[in-house]
């Protein structure tokens, strides 16, 4: 019996739990403090992503740009809701995946990491054009996004949405994990 090439070594995996992406964006929204109501400004958010199912497997979400400390987070959190991680965990020539320790965890629970090209942001592969929907479809569409930021010639101090920022960081986990998981 032959098999291809194709069914030996597919990019997405042949299972759930067999390949998966980690990537991290900065939302379009807004945080403040919960009990001082003073604006902690933007967050970002680590995604892991099963590669054959495309489900979101994990987020964690933090004020830190992407650090190793993030992808150890987003593992964390995977572990926790599922008890295993994946196979492979696919990223990206950042910084924050170059790290021994990061790599020693991985090593440990036997996970290969595997690098893919250095590209820009949104460039057009699975876990970048999922975390664009998401961004798209679900902080877009809260209330007080900084989509209306985008155009500074039109927008006045009232309507900033740097003034009128509401959302927590414990409510936007939430609905977050509500909404995507």
């Amino acid at each position: 019996m032959i098999i291809s090439d194709e069914f030996v070594d597919s990019r997405h995996g042949h299972r759930p739990f067999d390949v998966a992406f980690v990537d991290h964006i900065e939302l379009d929204v807004e945080l403040v403090c919960s009990w001082a109501k003073v604006n902690l400004g933007r967050a970002w958010v680590t995604f892991l992503i099963d590669s054959s199912s495309r489900r979101i497997l994990a987020t964690y979400l933090t004020f830190d740009p992407p650090s190793y400390r993030s992808c150890m987070m987003v593992m964390r959190v995977c572990v926790r809701r599922y008890e295993r991680l994946p196979s492979t965990v696919i990223v990206q020539k950042g910084k924050e995946f170059r790290n021994i320790d990061f790599d020693k965890f991985l090593k440990t629970y036997y996970c290969r990491k595997q690098t893919i090209f250095e590209t820009k942001p949104r460039f057009g592969w699975v876990c970048e054009r999922l975390l664009g929907s998401a961004n798209a479809m679900l902080i877009c569409n809260i209330q007080e996004n900084t989509q209306v930021n985008n155009n500074a010639n039109v927008i006045t101090q009232s309507i900033k949405s740097q003034n009128l920022a509401v959302w927590t960081l414990k409510d936007l986990y939430q609905n977050l994990c509500k909404t995507l998981l």
